[in-house]
C-alpha cells in the first residue's frame, strides 16, 4: 500500500478545481484507466499528485466506481488527509 499525507497549502482549491474540471467529463472506463495509471506510477509525493488523486477519488466516489468505494483496495481518503493507493483484489 502506498500512502501520502496531504497538507493544505494556499492555492490548493484552484488547482483541485482544475483537476476536477479535467476529470468530470471523462467516461467511467476512462476514470478507471486513470486509477490504473496512478497505481502503476505509485505515489511520488508531489503535492499536485495528491490534489489530483483527491479529485480522481471524488469523481469515482460520486459515480460509485469500485476503485473509490472498495474498502479492501483502490484509492481511499482517510481523515480527509491520508491518501492510500493499492491494487483492487
Amino acid at each position: 500500500m502506498l500512502q501520502y499525507i496531504y497538507i493544505k497549502k494556499d492555492g490548493d482549491q484552484e488547482r483541485y478545481n482544475e483537476f476536477k474540471n479535467q476529470l468530470v467529463n471523462l467516461k467511467d472506463h476512462e476514470l478507471e484507466a486513470r486509477f490504473e495509471s496512478a497505481l502503476q506510477c505509485g505515489i511520488v509525493g508531489s503535492h499536485a499528485q495528491g490534489l489530483y488523486l483527491f479529485a480522481l477519488w471524488k469523481q469515482g466516489k460520486d459515480r460509485g466506481l469500485r476503485f473509490a468505494t472498495d474498502p479492501a483496495g483502490g484509492l481511499q481518503i482517510t481523515d480527509g488527509r491520508i491518501i492510500s493507493l493499492r491494487p483492487l483484489i
